[in-house]
């Protein structure tokens, strides 16, 4: 995930608190599903944040088509 942690350190101006494996379980049963696991350890190394940028752009396309 060292591609994640790069654009994290580049654009992310607040991120937010890591949750623990046992706060992860109680959300996944209050909603009632289970999340992959590599989601889960995304959660557990990023979980999110506000990003400054960046626009997101397709390959070989000069507009963006979603930003951060």
């Amino acid at each position: 995930m060292s591609q994640i942690a790069d654009v994290y350190a580049a654009f992310c101006r607040r991120r937010f608190d890591l949750p623990n494996a046992d706060s992860i379980s109680a959300f996944e049963k209050r909603i009632g599903t289970e999340f992959p696991w590599q989601f889960r350890a995304y959660l557990s190394e990023f979980n999110g944040g506000i990003f400054n940028e960046p626009d997101l752009y397709l390959p070989g396309k000069d507009e963006a088509f979603d930003r951060l």
